[in-house]
Parts: C-alpha cells; structure tokens; sequence
C-alpha cells in the first residue's frame, strides 16, 4: 500500500491537492477513458497554475518598484505617500513599504497596519490634507518627516523614516500616533537651538 502524505505552506495548494488525490484514487475506478482522463488532466494542470500565479511573492514585485523609484528622494516618496493617501489609504501604505527592502519579512505588520489606515477615516471623521511638522536629516544617511495630518475630529502625526545605506533611499519606518507632547516640545527646543545660533 502507498502512502502520500501532504504538507500544505497554504490554503492556496489545497486545490491542486485534493485534485491530485480525486485523480489518484478515482482515475483506475471511474475513469477508464481517455476524454475523463484528458479532463482530470487538465483540471489538475490548472490547479497548479493557480497556485504558481497566486504565490508570485510579492517581494520580487517590491524589488521591481524599488529599482524603478531609485532616484526619489524621501520628500518625493512622502508627497507621492500624501497625493495616493488622499484617494486611497491603503493602496498609499502598500506603495510606500514597496521602499522598503523587508516587505517580506514584515507582511503581516503591514497587513495590520493597512487594517488600521482603512479604519482611520471612520473613526476621525473627513480627511482635511497634511502640513509639514518636522524633518531632520542626518547628514543624508538618515531622514525623519513628520506631517501633521488633518482630519475632522483630530489631527495626527505621521512619522516616515529612510535610510540610505548606499545610493538609494529605503523606507526604514512607518507610524503614525496622535500624541504631540514629544513632537512639539522637540521641536520648540530646536526652535530655541536656532534662534541661538541666529545671535
């Protein structure tokens, strides 16, 4: 007696699986001809083809985005953020971690994260544009924006941090909060920093 054992990575092989075995227990009892046969054939060919198109990984798709966007700067990749953010959320998350080198590795956080975006707008009510809060640049290896995102009920910050390790600027975090105690005592004492130098 053979015995077949299946160890499933996802959901997605479950269907070329359970064709796999219709064909293997069915084909020598019911399918005696050549048009079954052909049929089951072609059933369990697409099977796998729909698992080796949904399994595309979406790194490899990332990468390419990344090589395509490699002379942006991160102002450039935080105003293209804001102009997709405004229409689409979601869709503004997904194509700011394709910056990202680690999609791979972080999937299910940004999944999570796509999860609360989407849910921001009815919660905070209409979105009403963002406003430049602070940026600081360590001497173009390392960049933090802030914005201050405006919406009905409140405002938020959203911080974005890149890294550039080499010539091309990667995402290297994404958050967003609604607490301005940290921010806005920063940023008055490097008001008061400058206004220093100034004399």
């Amino acid at each position: 007696m053979l015995k077949v054992v299946f160890r499933l990575k996802s959901q997605q092989e479950l269907l070329p699986a359970i064709i796999f075995l219709f064909c293997w227990v069915e084909i020598p009892n019911q399918c005696q001809s050549m048009k079954n046969m052909q049929l089951l054939l072609v059933l369990f060919l697409m099977g796998f083809a729909s698992v080796s198109f949904a399994q595309t990984p979406d790194s490899t798709l990332v990468n390419d985005t990344i090589r395509a966007r490699k002379d942006k700067k991160p102002d450039e990749i935080v105003e293209d953020f804001f102009k997709t953010y405004e229409i689409n959320p979601v869709k503004a998350v997904g194509e700011l971690y394709a910056y990202s080198p680690y999609l791979d590795k972080m999937e299910d956080e940004v999944a999570d994260l796509k999860d609360q975006i989407k849910d921001l707008g009815s919660i905070l009510g209409k979105l009403h544009g963002e406003e430049l809060f602070l940026e600081k640049d360590i001497k173009d290896v390392f960049v933090r924006i802030t914005y201050i995102v405006k919406y009905d009920r409140q405002p938020i910050q959203m911080h974005f941090e890149f890294y550039q390790p080499d010539d091309q600027w990667n995402l290297h975090a994404f958050t967003y909060d609604d607490s301005f105690d940290d921010e806005l005592e920063n940023a008055m004492k490097l008001e008061m920093l400058n206004a220093d130098e100034e004399k």
